[in-house]
């Protein structure tokens, strides 16, 4: 079986790419097999070729399939951008490889306090695929805080994104 990557699904602006040739052998008189490392949410080629001691017969006519979608990769970019009294503002980038439609994102955050214990994990949805920022209110004053962020498709949310070992302190009046 010859088989190689014609595109990603995800960017319907990039013309087909005749992607390098796979070829995995199956032995005896098999009518199916496993193929490796196919990426979601993509188009393959595929061709059947069968061979024996005296060398390959004929190739198949070529066939396309696509690989269904699949949960996004971590996103790209994820950082605070601006910290009040009781606000923080957080921006992200979408992730370099969505491996589907986008559906948008869950931002979860948790309050730390002085003895780095994390409070309850806060959710919030974000149905909006092309967000790529948000303001978060009404939290505590001169606290710490902990975000993360996951990137959704139809099938679900990729890995977390979260802000490494960095508390937010939110802002505190100068005595």
């Amino acid at each position: 079986v010859n088989w190689w990557h014609l595109r990603s699904l995800s960017d319907t602006k990039k013309k087909i790419d005749l992607g390098e040739r796979h070829t995995l052998a199956f032995p005896g008189d098999r009518s199916h097999g496993l193929l490796p490392g196919l990426a979601p949410f993509s188009e393959y080629g595929l061709m059947v070729l069968t061979f024996n001691g005296r060398g390959n017969g004929p190739g198949s006519h070529p066939v396309s399939f696509q690989m269904p979608e699949g949960v996004p990769e971590k996103n790209a970019a994820f950082r605070v951008t601006d910290v009040q009294k009781h606000t923080v503002s957080l921006a992200w980038s979408p992730p370099r490889v969505p491996n589907g439609i986008l559906t948008g994102y869950v931002l979860q955050y948790q309050l730390v306090n002085d003895t780095e214990e994390l409070g309850p994990l806060q959710t919030v949805d974000i149905s909006n695929p092309a967000a790529t920022k948000l303001t978060l209110k009404d939290l505590e004053a001169v606290s710490r805080y902990k975000f993360y962020l996951q990137s959704c498709t139809a099938v679900g949310c990729g890995p977390s994104l979260r802000r490494k070992k960095t508390f937010i302190q939110t802002w505190s009046p100068r005595a």
